[in-house]
């Protein structure tokens, strides 16, 4: 597979599965918790190194 500057790469990919598979944070992505989607795509972009 070709890669650019906009894919990101497998370990930036499995930043975002560990913060998914963290019960707490995986509550926040549900409906009605209560966290905007701004926030939880904002936290979830500081943990991808490429993106800060």
């Amino acid at each position: 597979m070709e890669s650019n500057s906009g894919d990101w790469s497998k370990s930036e990919i499995e930043q975002i599965i560990l913060w998914l598979e963290d019960s707490i944070n995986l509550c926040r992505t549900q409906k009605g918790s209560g966290e905007t989607k701004k926030h939880q795509i904002s936290v979830i972009i500081s943990r991808i190194p490429s993106c800060s």
